[in-house]
């Protein structure tokens, strides 16, 4: 930031402006349309952007009583229309700054229910799988008991069609003998 002699209303007054403000200027418009003022702003902006960081501070300094009245009247209406940009940033800036304040404490508060959220579906996941473990040790049994009832259920259909096939020999082996004796009488 340079410092610069600025008039205010033929007070001179000595403040600080930072190349933001600078940069928030209108854009160039022909020179013969620009006071003094403006012209040797621009020239100092043009100088702090081509030029080092280390250069030493000028000091533009402004002498009323050689300005004409219309020069005056437009370096003042120069110097409110940059009041009012100024102005106007330093409006957009402050809520923009603040809500930047929060949007940081929202993302802090995300990252932690984030990390909450996280933390809960890992021991959910270690209490699946020690229910998971917990149950599998309980069926065991309960399977072995399963696979020897259906041992059990297969060997009793296994008789079943043995003993009918048995009877169905049965059958045919009377039907033959009655059809023999039948047959002699």
């Amino acid at each position: 930031m340079k410092k610069r002699d600025i008039p205010c209303d033929g007070i001179r007054s000595t403040r600080t402006i930072g190349s933001s403000e600078f940069n928030s200027m209108p854009a160039e418009t022909p020179d013969e349309d620009k006071g003094s003022l403006v012209k040797k702003l621009l020239e100092t902006k043009k100088d702090l952007e081509g030029g080092s960081q280390h250069t030493p501070t000028k000091k533009v300094e402004i002498d009323r009583s050689q300005m004409s009245q219309t020069e005056r009247h437009s370096a003042s209406k120069e110097l409110a229309q940059l009041r009012n940009y100024v102005q106007s940033l330093s409006k957009t800036a402050v809520p923009l700054g603040r809500m930047l304040d929060f949007l940081q404490e929202d993302l802090d508060s995300m990252k932690m229910e984030l990390r909450m959220w996280k933390d809960e579906h890992e021991q959910n996941l270690i209490a699946l799988h020690k229910e998971q473990s917990a149950t599998e040790t309980l069926l065991e049994p309960l399977r072995a008991q399963l696979d020897d009832l259906d041992q059990v259920v297969q060997n009793q259909l296994d008789a079943n069609s043995a003993l009918k096939a048995s009877i169905t020999r049965n059958d045919e082996r009377i039907q033959r003998m009655l059809s023999s004796v039948n047959h002699k009488s």
